[in-house]
């Protein structure tokens, strides 16, 4: 996986449909999910959204919401670059302790005013679960209650 275009295979990337490969144009911010030669689902993504996918794509056991609030606000040009999640999290270390620290910290309504961005990605009218849904993309993304999102297959 490494410049512009990237590549989940549905042994690499449970979540997928046997069989599927998923591309995602990071530059252009296009995912596109192919079966064989075929494009079986296609969608342009907001920058955001394309970031946390990229996360739990890699997150095979789901993202913390320390995790997702630092890929969200992280500056990091080269995130798309990493190969691992282990390699996406030393990237993001300094935010995710970050984040780590202060939602421990923080008041329960600022900690929920905070997650409301993550939740509007996800779940909102141009958010990752509607697109998923509306173009048949055959995943989902469901809430890891007081933890975070797993990326995984639709029912």
């Amino acid at each position: 996986m490494s410049g512009a275009f990237l590549h989940f295979t549905a042994q690499e990337t449970l979540a997928l449909p046997a069989g599927h490969i998923l591309m995602l144009n990071t530059e252009e911010r296009i995912v596109t999910l192919f079966h064989a030669e075929y494009v079986r689902a296609q969608c342009r993504l907001t920058y955001s959204a394309m970031r946390l996918l990229f996360l739990l794509l890699l997150a095979p056991n789901g993202a913390d919401y320390a995790e997702l609030l630092a890929c969200l606000h992280s500056k990091e040009r080269s995130l798309f670059t990493a190969t691992s999640l282990t390699e996406l999290r030393e990237r993001l270390a300094p935010q995710i302790h970050h984040w780590s620290s202060w939602l421990k910290e923080a008041e329960p309504e600022t900690v929920e005013q905070a997650l409301k961005k993550v939740r509007r990605v996800i779940k909102e009218r141009n958010g990752l679960n509607t697109l998923f849904e509306k173009h048949h993309f055959g995943m989902t993304i469901r809430v890891l209650y007081g933890k975070g999102y797993l990326l995984t297959g639709a029912d």
